[in-house]
């Protein structure tokens, strides 16, 4: 059986712990423990998180804590649960993915990226220094503790969340496009303040009236007065677009071709420059929405031609090609490097033929395939499946495909399925990408054009992504991606 047991000193809030590995053919159970232990002589201190993961009869998941000289505290196990879940979700013989994320004041716990529940702090989380993974672990793939990405935790309250590719500035243009469905609800377009939960802009448009809210928070988290704004009838079951642009002053707020707001910095223009790094959208009241696209673009610090930004995507009053209007997500991803990682969230249709995932470096203007391709994948469904890797030079067409070259043992050909949620992790060094499938290396593959030319990313075809959850483009932790994904995320077993 593998065991696991590392520092983690600091965790803090906003961070997120996050474990890979596979259960026991015949469990009784798995322990994973947040301590202040310091792993000499069985020492484990204090335990500010105990999980207890449980096989017996229907299975559950205990969580306690230990005050040392003082025993184990009152257990949780159908307490603070997150609706539609099984009392223990990780089956016998799989693989599982758990995660650990704390807020000032509550641990989050999901497990298979979906949240399973929250337990309130008991002692101080500045003791922890250790976690301990023990018990019935056939294997362990990975340990990361990272900086959680500012895309508000747990996940399932956002209908898409993403990390900024850049550092906002005065001119900076974040578009997105979506279709509203459902009850005529509202949703929430926040820019939260990294490492912490701290609103720095907030808009609420209503489906139901036509109007739009607009707020922030001040360093305490509590909310000032509000701005209503009253555009005019939002319509439903269509495509539309919002775009939110600053200036050095304010922020700019457009829909669907014209500034219908504006909403002046309540902080010093720096604070919210450099600290809003991360966003979402939050659906209310039963409205749905499928979101299209996000774009990260810029105009001048005085926001000049910032209409051009919020104009819808289909029709002709700009233009716009047909690999834009296909695309079911484009953004763009300046200053993607060695030791970065765009990760993707979504689900497959239930008729899906192909996904194209391309890295290109072709602008909004222009043709997808006018462009350079530094790495294009086609998950394709019909037959047994494939994932198709290959790159396409501007002028000089299409390269050597690779299917079955350079794929990491025991995966399918293609492991996503129909129907079915999926998780697609690109991470770059200076000569390969690797990619991984639902948290599984998949394959890697060598640079053949330069890396540094990589502006934008898109994923279609229209029809063929359900939905998006997220898109992150970030930094790799610490731990390398790349020498994870070359061992399998095998880590020593103590």
């Amino acid at each position: 059986m593998a065991k696991y047991s590392g520092h983690i000193h600091p965790f803090e809030t906003g961070q997120v712990i996050t474990i890979s590995g596979k259960a026991s053919s015949s469990p009784d159970r798995i322990d994973i423990d947040l301590s202040s232990g310091n792993g000499m002589h069985n020492d484990v201190g204090d335990v500010q998180l105990h999980l207890s993961i449980r096989f017996q009869g229907a299975g559950e998941i205990v969580r306690n804590t230990h005050k040392r000289g003082g025993g184990w505290g009152q257990e949780e196990r159908h307490e603070n649960l997150f609706p539609n879940n099984a009392a223990n979700p990780i089956r016998r013989g799989e693989d599982f993915k758990l995660a650990i994320y704390t807020d000032s004041n509550l641990f989050f716990v999901s497990i298979n990226d979906k949240p399973f529940c929250y337990y309130a702090h008991r002692l101080p989380l500045s003791g922890v220094q250790l976690i301990t993974i023990n018990r019935d672990v056939d294997r362990i793939y990975q340990v990361d503790h990272i900086t959680s990405p500012p895309s508000l935790w747990p996940r399932h309250r956002a209908a898409f969340s993403g990390f900024m590719p850049r550092q906002l500035r005065a001119g900076s243009v974040i578009s997105f496009s979506l279709t509203p469905r459902g009850n005529r609800g509202s949703f929430i377009f926040n820019l939260r303040e990294n490492g912490t939960d701290r609103i720095l802009f907030h808009m609420r448009p209503y489906f139901n009236n036509g109007t739009i809210v607009i707020n922030d928070q001040d360093a305490n988290g509590s909310w000032r007065s509000e701005l209503n704004s009253a555009p005019g009838a939002l319509p439903m079951n269509q495509k539309i677009r919002f775009a939110v642009g600053l200036t050095n002053q304010k922020f700019v707020i457009g829909f669907n071709g014209r500034i219908i707001s504006s909403f002046p910095f309540r902080e010093n223009a720096a604070t919210i420059f450099n600290s809003a790094t991360g966003f979402e959208i939050v659906t209310k009241n039963g409205l749905e929405v499928e979101v299209h696209g996000v774009d990260h673009s810029a105009t001048d610090a005085n926001g000049t031609g910032f209409e051009k930004f919020c104009f819808v995507i289909s029709g002709s009053k700009i233009k716009l090609v047909k690999a834009m209007i296909k695309a079911r997500y484009s953004g763009h991803v300046d200053s993607f490097g060695a030791g970065q990682v765009i990760t993707i969230f979504g689900k497959a249709s239930l008729s899906s033929d192909i996904i194209g995932i391309d890295l290109s470096s072709g602008d909004f203007n222009y043709d997808l395939y006018s462009s350079d391709i530094q790495f294009h994948m086609a998950i394709r469904f019909p037959g047994v499946g494939e994932i198709v890797r290959n790159t396409h030079k501007r002028g000089g067409g299409w390269g050597q495909e690779e299917r079955h070259e350079n794929l990491f043992p025991n995966n399918a050909a293609n492991p996503i399925r129909r129907g079915e949620h999926f998780k697609v992790a690109i991470y770059t060094d200076s000569n390969f990408f690797y990619v991984s499938v639902n948290d599984k290396p998949f394959c890697y593959y060598a640079h053949r054009l330069s890396l540094k030319d990589v502006q934008k990313i898109t994923v279609s075809n229209d029809e063929e992504v359900e939905r998006f959850y997220q898109v992150e483009h970030i930094t790799s932790p610490s731990r390398c991606f790349g020498r994870e994904l070359r061992t399998r995320f095998s880590l020593s077993r103590i």
